[in-house]
């Protein structure tokens, strides 16, 4: 081998190199992201959608394997479809959006639905932690002037308007404080309840609690003797509070089912609706679900054909490299002056063609046209006279008499 064929194969050899590990990278960060989407912790926490212990897809596909309807929302809830005979399961929330659910939530418990509506864990308050809120607190109170009464009206509308869900069904949240010397620890972690007379254990993870109940309001679990489960009707329908998600989370699914209190809390309805919206994941309208939706794969597919047909045309010329060469060339030789003239002629053809080119004939050779008078006075004579069907004959004639003058001339 000589050294041109290495240098000339060398470039090759990097070049599929280089394409091969830029073919293993783009595998690798794809499989990446497909395991990132298959386990889910993209996700938020308590997600139908993630399958890692913070997830509650279990509980999903759990009341799927058991002949119920599973749904997801993700759709806003004044823009989502709720039918009757549904439970609403909402895992995970961080605040309660007292304004939507007293316009959309409660109504629809009213049809005769149900509703679980959970918070995500909180820890609970250390004693430090109170003693500095109630000294800043009287701080704040000893420090009123104009500039904070001029404040109070702007207070923030959320807040307000998360309170109307409370005031409406009657309770208030608190949570758990810890003495001077306990840590986190020492809370107790476990809720009892009874359902149907069975006597249940549950797993809580939040200090949250519910307090100054209304009395339509039935504790289910408590935790330390305060509420951390709750229920209570609402005309024809039931809604239910929890203080924690866990015991919705996979995590729980594996190491401590309460088949129980999930059974009792879906109650008889066989659709269930797992909302995602409050998890931040909503369905946006995208071009592939607009053709989903409407059935529009045929004509992608058509549009497609036509496209790959459209290169084909201007990449593959109809006839083979030889007759297209020849034609381009036979159009090539047509494009000049005498074909140019041709066709203006050929469009407005004269009335005697042969005599108005004897004229501008005369008029280019005026001195060879007055040395043979007898020969013009011929050829003219030729010319007025043409016939169109002689027009060819007469014109033979013609270039035959100026060739011998001319010759004579020489």
């Amino acid at each position: 081998m000589t050294d041109s064929t290495r240098q000339t194969g060398n470039p090759t050899v990097m070049t599929l190199a280089i394409l091969l590990m830029l073919l293993i990278f783009l595998g690798a960060v794809a499989d990446l992201f497909i395991k990132r989407f298959q386990v889910g912790d993209l996700f938020p926490a308590y997600s139908t959608l993630r399958t890692d212990p913070f997830g509650s897809k279990i509980l999903a596909e759990s009341f799927s394997a058991t002949g119920h309807e599973v749904r997801r929302n993700y759709k806003p809830l004044p823009q989502a479809s709720l039918p009757d005979n549904t439970t609403l399961i909402m895992a995970g929330i961080r605040s309660m959006p007292g304004a939507t659910i007293s316009e959309i939530i409660l109504p629809f418990v009213a049809r005769g639905n149900r509703v679980l509506l959970s918070f995500t864990p909180q820890n609970p308050t250390s004693y430090q932690d109170t003693v500095e809120e109630n000294s800043c607190q009287d701080d704040q109170d000893n420090q009123v002037d104009a500039e904070t009464l001029s404040e109070e009206p702007k207070q923030n509308n959320d807040q307000e308007k998360s309170l109307v869900f409370n005031e409406l069904t009657g309770f208030q949240t608190d949570t758990f404080i810890l003495a001077e010397n306990e840590s986190d620890s020492n809370l107790i972690q476990t809720a009892n309840g009874t359902i149907t007379g069975v006597n249940i254990s549950v797993p809580w993870n939040s200090a949250r609690y519910f307090s100054e109940l209304d009395p339509a309001w039935e504790v289910i679990l408590s935790l330390s003797n305060k509420p951390v489960l709750i229920g209570r009707p609402w005309e024809d329908g039931y809604i239910f509070i929890a203080s924690d998600s866990y015991f919705l989370s996979n995590e729980s699914m594996w190491l401590d089912r309460q088949s129980l209190l999930l059974v009792s809390l879906a109650g008889d309805n066989s659709l269930l609706i797992f909302d995602e919206t409050h998890h931040g994941i909503q369905m946006q309208m995208s071009i592939s679900a607009l053709i989903r939706q409407f059935n529009l794969h045929g004509v992608i597919a058509g549009l497609f054909l036509l496209a790959i047909l459209f290169l084909w045309r201007n990449s593959m010329p109809l006839l083979n490299p030889q007759h297209s060469l020849k034609a381009q060339s036979q159009r090539g030789e047509k494009r000049d002056q005498f074909s140019g003239l041709v066709n203006i002629i050929r469009r407005n053809p004269p009335k005697n063609l042969l005599l108005i080119c004897l004229e501008k004939y005369a008029a280019s050779n005026q001195e060879l046209w007055k040395k043979h008078p007898e020969a013009v006075k011929k050829i003219m004579g030729i010319g007025q006279n043409s016939d169109k069907k002689q027009l060819l004959e007469n014109y033979k004639k013609i270039c035959k008499l100026i060739k011998d003058f001319s010759m004579e001339k020489h």
